[in-house]
């Protein structure tokens, strides 16, 4: 996860939404 946070841009806030869903494609 934090990798993945790494290789992203560090726009943590925007960038939450997107996780949410990544991790719901990955679940």
């Amino acid at each position: 996860m934090r990798a993945l946070h790494k290789s992203k841009r560090v726009s943590w806030p925007p960038d939450f939404k997107l996780c949410q869903d990544f991790m719901k494609l990955i679940s």
